[in-house]
């Protein structure tokens, strides 16, 4: 599958498509998004990077078994939507975390094969992904570091 990057003004939409060999504009919410779309794929499979979230113990749970949690906890909560198919920047809003991160938190609307989602994506200013959040009609989860 390719994913296709159409650059709307002050819209990203990213398309899941058959389509192979397309040129993408990349520009800085582009480059984001694909990372958010990246990790929305990643909770829906249960295929986490931890390291993504830093170097310090205190960016990841502290144990396996909770570690594995989360991710379950994800995966369950997106497997009755099925695939993304598509993933449209709605805003960003630049704050600092409790913990002291300068964060960006990046907002879409998705559309799912059997549904949609609205999620967030935040990276931080140290380069590490800050969290996300998912919310269906049940309600919102969500992890940050």
């Amino acid at each position: 599958m390719t994913i296709l990057l159409l650059q709307i003004p002050l819209v990203l939409v990213i398309l899941a498509s058959s389509v192979t060999g397309v040129v993408a504009v990349a520009t800085p919410n582009s480059i984001v998004t694909e990372k958010a779309a990246a990790w929305l794929a990643r909770c829906s499979s249960g295929n986490w990077d931890w390291s993504q979230f830093g170097p310090t113990p205190d960016s990841v749970p502290p144990t396996p078994e909770t570690r594995r949690a989360v991710v379950e906890l994800f995966r369950k909560t997106l497997a009755p939507f099925g695939e993304m198919r598509s993933i449209l920047l709605t805003s960003a809003h630049t704050y600092t975390s409790d913990e002291g991160y300068r964060r960006t938190a990046y907002r879409y609307a998705v559309t799912m094969s059997r549904g949609s989602i609205k999620y967030v994506f935040a990276l931080d200013s140290d380069g590490f992904v800050g969290g996300f959040s998912i919310t269906t009609s049940a309600g919102t989860i969500s992890y940050s570091r």
